[in-house]
């Protein structure tokens, strides 16, 4: 689906639209996008989000990645991979495909209004790494709850800093 994205107009995909704050992953058919929702986005915040403090890594546990965005701000969070969430051709396929740049999308919750976005390029050591990890994942699980499953014993047992630290 085609979708147009403008600032401060509400976000099109409307599917991640769950009223909370956080981030989370929407794969595409080669790559991913980062949509990062949060309450009262300020203009401190999007000073660090379209900074050059925007930093992030891959922290990896029981064949799930979680890409961990530090931005020195409440926007440090987590969002996890699940694979299982795309049918299996569809999986093979982004498996097999190149996701060297990821855009992130910063959402205000209320209203689910876009704020800004920002495109990175990312290192063929953490494209390797995604894809090497979500690979076993794939051979590792039959169903996507088994992931959620999975990545909610991992939050619970690594702290953001924790995994920050890893990374």
């Amino acid at each position: 689906m085609l979708y147009v994205y403008e600032v401060d107009k509400p976000f099109p995909d409307t599917r991640f639209n769950v009223h909370m704050e956080g981030g989370c992953i929407r794969f595409s058919e080669t790559g991913f996008d980062v949509l990062l929702i949060k309450n009262d986005i300020d203009s401190a915040d999007l000073e660090l989000f379209t900074s050059e403090n925007f930093r992030y890594g891959l922290f990896t546990a029981q064949s799930i990645p979680f890409l961990i965005l530090d931005v020195d701000s409440p926007l440090r969070l987590q969002c996890s991979f699940n694979i299982l969430t795309l049918t299996p051709p569809q999986a093979e396929q982004w498996l097999q495909g190149t996701c060297d740049a990821v855009t992130f999308y910063l959402i205000e919750q209320r209203g689910f209004i876009l704020k800004a976005t920002k495109t990175v390029s990312l290192s063929e050591a953490l494209q390797l790494l995604l894809k090497e990890t979500l690979t076993k994942q794939v051979a590792n699980y039959q169903l996507s709850e088994e992931v959620d499953f999975q990545i909610s014993n991992i939050t619970r047992q690594y702290p953001i800093e924790e995994m920050l630290s890893e990374v």
